[in-house]
């Protein structure tokens, strides 16, 4: 038994654009609190839904929120061919939220030319007797680990390093949990592989736990001491250059700055997609003079040769779209994170308008809501644009988080009206 509870729904041109979503998939139902605990240790559950470790949540509840989160997706993905291409101009005074940027058979070519291109560099880095390690930030890219696990890749060479850099459209301020050792060992090799370089600041933490360790090891290593002393300084610099809150000059510097310290710290990217053309620009330069370089070694000569072969291959996009979607044999990528406590924070000003009470309130509490990240539009198939025609970030945020707030306080509100009547009938 579907138990309909009706609200007055919060005005949001994302619902016109997706629609609203079958009540049968998310209205609270009779039996949904047995559930099937192997759920939550798959790779599709784990892009979609991510907790605080060392927190208390409730079964039904999680299950819910990744029924909800593989919803939105499906329904779009079935509609998809309705949705306009990102280079359809809109009509006159509308603003579209979502556009289609490639089709998924496109994307499934890329994907497959990506980790092609990934194994042929591994075995020509390995070849020079190198140790080479593959790493991904281990959330938003968990879908190529998988991938290369697929192609054969070793499991001993594909290392995940818990690091994220985005909250929704705000990027740049990753902060790594705990880099594992193998990617501390300055002997390896690392190539970054991750499914988007905006900001570069995931990227960028892992250069300089690696500067530090060469340091600390009195290894020969061309650092820039003022960066080496102050990384934050360093981070909030990159922030300022990828909003064009620089001068040319100091923004050139910067991007050149990282592509030196990623070079001697034997970090390589790879990224899947780029949104960040200084900084790969930055990379094709520092590649090239190394490879004109009368004093390079052939070491330094493979390294910048493939290092330059990885950045050219990446799929560019354009630095004011948000991508989202991107789905790769089944998991999620390029996640778009939406923060349980901003979803929390949403219900709580719109209460009224979803007729909660403080007892609603305190149970999306007690299920852990507030230590709960989404995925948002992360299972979308092909590549996808957020927001194209250009809100204001705050407004386009907004927009995504009252689409799922609304269906997140109408669980609360069938889900509590059942187990109340359940009381009553008893």
């Amino acid at each position: 038994m579907v138990q309909t509870v009706e609200m007055k729904r919060p005005y949001s041109s994302l619902e016109r654009t997706i629609g609203p979503l079958p009540s049968e998939v998310v209205i609270f139902r009779a039996g949904e609190e047995i559930v099937d605990p192997s759920l939550f240790e798959t790779d599709d559950f784990l892009t979609r839904v991510t907790r605080i470790e060392g927190e208390s949540y409730d079964s039904g509840f999680l299950q819910y929120l990744f029924r909800l989160t593989s919803a939105v997706d499906n329904q779009i993905n079935q509609t998809s061919s309705q949705y306009p291409h990102v280079e359809e101009k809109p009509s006159e005074g509308h603003k579209r939220m979502l556009t289609r940027l490639h089709n998924k058979e496109y994307m499934a070519i890329q994907q497959s030319n990506y980790i092609d291109t990934l194994s042929h560099t591994k075995k020509k880095l390995s070849r020079n007797g190198n140790s080479v390690l593959i790493t991904y930030p281990l959330w938003g890219s968990l879908a190529i680990l998988r991938a290369s696990q697929s192609a054969g890749f070793l499991k001993k060479d594909l290392i995940p390093v818990d690091i994220s850099g985005s909250v929704g459209i705000v990027t740049g301020f990753a902060k790594a949990k705990e880099i594992p050792k193998k990617l501390k060992e300055t002997k390896n090799v690392i190539i970054f592989a991750d499914d988007t370089f905006d900001t570069c600041i995931s990227f960028e933490q892992l250069v300089m736990t690696r500067i530090q360790e060469k340091v600390k090891n009195h290894e020969s290593v061309e650092i820039l001491y003022q960066v080496y002393r102050d990384p934050e300084a360093f981070e909030e610099k990159i922030r300022k250059a990828k909003k064009g809150k620089l001068s040319a000059d100091e923004s050139e510097k910067i991007w050149s700055d990282l592509a030196k310290l990623a070079w001697e710290a034997d970090v390589i990217s790879a990224p899947f997609t780029i949104k960040n053309r200084p900084f790969a620009e930055a990379v094709f330069q520092l590649s090239a003079d190394k490879l004109l370089d009368p004093k390079s070694t052939d070491w330094d000569r493979l390294k910048a040769q493939i290092q330059g072969q990885l950045m050219f291959q990446t799929l560019n996009v354009n630095p004011a779209y948000w991508i989202v979607g991107g789905k790769w044999d089944g998991i999620s990528l390029l996640d778009t994170k939406l923060r349980g406590d901003y979803l929390m924070g949403e219900i709580i000003k719109n209460k009224e308008r979803y007729q909660l009470s403080e007892e609603h309130l305190e149970y999306l509490r007690k299920w852990g809501l507030p230590n709960i990240n989404i995925r948002a539009l992360a299972g979308l198939e092909g590549l996808w644009v957020f927001n194209p025609d250009g809100l204001s970030g705050k407004e386009a945020i907004s927009r995504l988080y009252k689409y799922y707030a609304f269906y997140i306080a109408n669980y609360a509100k069938s889900r509590l009206e059942k187990e109340e009547k359940s009381i009553i009938a008893e």
